[in-house]
């Protein structure tokens, strides 16, 4: 039955290099429909990534029955001093072969907690407008969307033209 397999959600460390690069090469494909190179060329970046100081970036594995299945890319923020800060989820992903069996809800749970236990009041995310599913995701668990705010995106163009590299 969905949901009753055995799934746990730890906050990756160095161990997990090989398992963080494999599931986002499958975020990518399934997002970009492509991905870097081969595997040892994806943990050599996700090894850059874990190792880069002022990343700010914890990712958390969910693992069904001992195998990734899913990951949740997030950062903390301590921005401001009346808000205590909040967590912004960059990307929530489970691998097609594992929906349906709750994987995406206990990543949400082990960041709500991440973002509780560090004192931020609340996870701020974004979703690609047609996709509907995320909504139909995220608002159950609580999540609202925020009409108020707009998402702006720099290209790699932008960002070396604004840091005059271009």
């Amino acid at each position: 039955m969905p949901g009753d397999l055995n799934t746990i959600v730890t906050l990756a460390g160095p161990n997990d290099k090989a398992a963080i690069a494999a599931l986002m090469a499958a975020m990518d494909l399934h997002y970009q429909g492509s991905t870097l190179g081969n595997l040892e060329e994806q943990i050599a970046r996700v090894d850059t990534y874990m190792d880069e100081a002022d990343n700010g970036t914890s990712y958390a594995i969910a693992r069904l029955e001992g195998e990734p299945a899913g990951i949740a890319c997030f950062t903390l923020f301590r921005n401001g001093l009346i808000h205590p800060g909040s967590v912004f989820l960059k990307d929530l992903f489970v691998l097609n072969s594992a929906r349906g069996n709750s994987i995406g809800q206990k990543l949400m749970e082990f960041v709500a907690r991440y973002a509780h236990d560090k004192g931020a009041d609340r996870i701020d995310l974004s979703v690609d407008v047609p996709n509907t599913g995320a909504a139909h995701f995220y608002e159950p668990l609580g999540g609202k969307a925020v009409d108020s705010k707009r998402f702006f995106r720099f290209s790699s163009e932008a960002v070396a033209s604004l840091a005059g590299r271009s």
